[in-house]
This record gives structure tokens, C-alpha cells and sequence, in this order.
């Protein structure tokens, strides 16, 4: 393999790190940019989208390099972006002796870097959804519901990473609108509102639809409209669910009384 071709893979996978936690597309595109001039490399071509990077160089010359990449959204591990930041200042340092094997292998360790334990992830969902029950207005009773209901559906969502996120968003609503209904019932909460805005907010597809407004910032239309229509889609899938399973409840009990 020649140092061109290696070098724009080890500069497409820092991008593809990014661009799969959700960094945002100048962000993805001036990185691989960075890494390729930092190897010597500055005759290239970078395009990147929400879920695509195609780069070139050396295309005047006699061997041009390609490589494309189509990029599948996972879940957000801000971890793995902070890892290849600081690869990406290290490799900037005038001087600094990291050879592209050595940074090739770190990227390749960023990409593995492990997400939180379960137990952590429940843990922070319940107290998210807490305290934004309370914040929303709740009382203690109402924070005590949304926790219960986060800690349920952060479970549910743990189980279900193979299935469409339209759907899971869905069924992610209706659950969390059947539990703090159901705790409502029983006395543990007091605003079926409260509990039910506080629960359903790690649903809620805040980093897409920051990084649509930062696309549209940066003049990256395409991307930009990408995002915010998914994240318009999300928000749609949260309202059905949420929306159908009150409809839901509310004939269950027409029907009951």
C-alpha cells in the first residue's frame, strides 16, 4: 500500500468516527482534511454527508487515491469523538513524531472505545428524566414517576438496537404513556404531563437537531436538510406514540365506565 493510500484511510476513518457519534459534517470534513495535510498530502478532495465520505488525492498525479465510505448512524459516544480530537491536536503539534501505523491503530482504538456499563446508562436516563420532570413543573411525586418511567424505557431501548428507530421511537412513547398512567393511578404521581414530557426525553433527537442548525450555519444544505427532516420524523414518531396510546387509554376507560 502506498503512503497516499494509507494516509487518506487512516484520515477517512478519523472522519468516520465522527461522523457515526454524530459530530457534525465541517466538523468531519475539516478533520480528515487536517489529518491529510498533517501527512503531506495537499493535493485532495473531500465531500462529506450525513452518511457518506468520499475523498481523493492526488488526481493530477500518476496513482490518484480513492476511498469511499457509506456511514450508518449509531448511537452517540461523545468518548469516541474527544479520542480523535486529541489525536487529531497531537498529530498538529509542529514536530510530532506519530507515525501512520501508530495513529492508524489509535483511531482504530477510539472506534472500540467500550460505551458505559448498563447499569450507568439506566442510572443516568432515570435521573434525566427526573429531573426534567421536575423541572417541566412536577412535583417530587411527579420526579419519583418520570425516574421510574426513564429507568424503563432506557431498558427497553437497550433491548431494541436492531429495529427501526421510526418504530422504536413509537413504541418508546406509547410505553412511557401506559407506565406514568398507570403511576397515576396508583398514587405515585400527580401531572400525567409532568411525568410524561420528563420521561419521554431521551427520546427526544436533541444532537440531530443541533447538528441540522449547525449544517445549516456552515452552508451544508444537503446534510442540513437531512438531519432536521429526521429529526421532524422522530419528533412525529414520539407525538403518534405518545398521542395513540392516550386515545388509547382514554377509550380503554370510556369503555371500562
Amino acid at each position: 500500500m502506498t503512503h497516499s493510500q494509507q494516509a487518506l484511510d487512516t484520515a477517512v476513518l478519523a472522519g468516520k468516527i465522527l461522523l457515526e457519534n454524530g459530530g457534525e459534517i465541517s466538523r468531519v470534513q475539516g478533520t480528515i482534511i487536517h489529518f491529510l495535510e498533517a501527512f503531506g498530502i495537499h493535493e485532495h478532495n473531500v465531500y462529506v454527508i450525513s452518511n457518506g465520505i468520499f475523498a481523493t488525492v492526488g488526481e493530477s498525479g500518476e496513482a490518484p487515491c480513492h476511498a469511499v465510505r457509506a456511514i450508518r448512524m449509531g448511537r452517540t459516544h461523545l468518548g469516541r469523538i474527544a479520542a480523535v480530537n486529541e489525536l487529531s491536536r497531537e498529530v498538529a503539534v509542529p514536530g510530532a513524531h506519530l507515525g501512520l501505523e501508530a495513529i492508524h491503530h489509535r483511531l482504530e482504538e477510539a472506534e472500540r472505545l467500550p460505551a458505559p456499563p448498563r447499569w450507568l446508562l439506566l442510572l443516568c436516563c432515570a435521573m434525566g428524566c427526573a429531573g426534567f420532570g421536575y423541572i417541566m413543573g412536577g412535583s417530587a411525586w411527579d420526579s419519583v414517576s418520570a425516574f421510574l418511567c426513564g429507568l424503563v424505557l432506557q431498558y427497553f431501548l437497550m433491548g431494541t438496537v436492531k429495529v427501526n428507530r421510526f418504530m422504536v421511537n413509537i413504541m418508546g412513547g406509547a410505553l412511557v404513556t401506559a407506565l406514568a398512567q398507570l403511576l397515576i393511578l396508583m398514587g405515585v404521581g400527580r401531572s400525567l404531563d409532568c411525568v410524561i414530557i420528563g420521561a419521554i426525553i431521551p427520546l427526544v433527537p436533541g444532537v440531530l437537531l443541533t447538528t441540522a442548525i449547525r449544517d445549516f450555519f456552515n452552508s451544508d444544505y444537503v446534510s442540513g436538510a437531512i438531519h432536521l427532516i429526521e429529526a421532524l420524523l422522530i419528533a412525529a414518531c414520539i407525538a403518534v406514540g405518545v398521542g395513540g396510546m392516550l386515545s388509547f387509554l382514554d377509550f380503554a376507560k370510556g369503555v371500562l365506565l
